[in-house]
C-alpha cells in the first residue's frame, strides 16, 4: 500500500514471484497514478521498487519539523497561479511563518480583507496581530506525517462595470519528510493545480 501526497491510500493486488539463483526478480502494478512498479531483491537482502516515476527510498516520516525549532515557514511555489484575472499575489502565503509548540502548528489571526470604499482597490486589516493575510490554516499529524489545510486567494474582477472581491478556497496537503514537509495545493473553482509547497 502507497500514501500519496494528497493523502489518498492506493494499493497492489498480491502476485507470486519466483525466486531464482539467491535473486527475486518480478514486479506488483499499484493502482493509478503510480501503475507498474519493478521488484528487485538481491541475495544479501538489499532491494530495489522503482518505475519510471516513483522510487521506493528510506525515510523518516512525520515527527517534528528539521531542527525542532518553535518556529516554521510555509512556502507556496512560484508556480501558482489561478485561472482567474485579478488575482491578488500580495495577498498569498508565499513565505508564511507559523509557530510550532509540539505537534501543532500555530498560525496567526486572520486578516480582514475587503473592497475598499472606493470599490477600485483591496483594504486590508492587520492590526492586533491578525497578519495572516490568506487566512493560512493546517493541521498535522505527526504520526503519520500528513498535514492539510487550506489559505484564500482574493481576485479583483471586473463584470458589467462593477468591480468584485472574489474569494477563492485552495486546498493544501502533503507530508513532512526527513524533517522538511512537501505537499501541493489545489482549487476546485476555478479548477487548478497541484502547484508545489514546502514545509520548513
Amino acid at each position: 500500500t502507497a500514501t500519496l501526497i494528497n493523502g489518498k491510500k492506493v494499493s497492489a493486488r498480491a502476485v507470486s514471484i519466483a525466486v531464482a539463483g539467491g535473486t527475486l526478480n518480478g514486479g506488483l502494478t499499484i493502482k493509478d497514478p503510480i501503475g507498474p512498479m519493478t521488484l528487485d531483491v538481491r541475495s544479501d537482502g538489499s532491494f530495489a521498487f522503482y518505475n519510471e516515476s516513483y522510487e521506493m527510498g528510506k525515510a523518516e516520516l512525520g515527527g517534528s519539523l528539521s531542527d525542532g525549532a518553535a518556529q516554521g515557514v510555509f512556502i507556496l511555489g512560484e508556480d501558482f497561479g489561478l485561472a482567474t484575472s485579478g488575482v491578488q499575489d500580495w495577498l498569498l502565503p508565499w513565505n508564511e511563518p507559523f509557530g510550532v509548540a509540539g505537534n501543532k502548528w500555530n498560525f496567526a489571526k486572520n486578516a480582514t480583507v475587503k473592497l475598499s470604499p472606493d470599490k477600485t482597490s483591496v483594504a486590508v486589516d492587520a492590526s492586533n496581530g491578525k497578519t495572516n493575510l490568506a487566512s493560512l490554516r493546517l493541521t498535522y499529524t505527526s504520526k503519520t506525517g500528513l498535514f492539510k489545510g487550506s489559505f484564500k486567494a482574493y481576485a479583483l474582477e471586473t463584470a458589467k462595470g462593477r468591480t468584485k472581491l472574489k474569494k477563492y478556497t485552495v486546498n493544501v496537503t502533503g507530508v513532512v519528510v526527513d524533517g522538511t514537509g512537501y505537499g501541493q495545493a489545489t482549487c476546485k473553482k476555478p479548477a487548478g493545480g497541484p502547484w508545489a509547497l514546502t514545509v520548513q
